[in-house]
């Protein structure tokens, strides 16, 4: 199924105000636009690997970001729950069970 025009106005539009967001940023950033597939995902987590502070990857900085953040709140929640099982608080603990009469 190929896109609807609407869809590809979208994009087009998208990746418009995303390169014009990046030059208004001034930071250093990695265009790998030109790349496709394993290439592509080779060079990003390359550039990920050396802390390229911004990786373009044409269409995909958003879910790049979003990735990123995902994996940051899920280091931290990790950490939060381990230290609270250590401190046999929060949801760690078992359920009181009910007594009877």
């Amino acid at each position: 199924m190929s896109p609807t025009p609407f869809v590809k106005m979208l994009w087009e539009r998208g990746s418009l105000c995303e390169r014009e967001v990046i030059a208004r940023l001034e930071l250093p950033s990695l265009d790998l636009s030109g790349y496709t597939g394993e290439e592509k995902e080779r060079l990003t987590l390359e550039a990920m690997q050396r802390g390229e502070p911004l990786i373009y990857t044409a269409g995909r900085l958003v879910s790049m970001f979003d990735e990123y953040q995902s994996r940051e709140t899920a280091k931290h929640v990790l950490r939060a729950m381990k230290e609270n099982a250590r401190l046999g608080s929060g949801t760690a603990r078992p359920r009181p069970t009910a007594t009877r009469r």
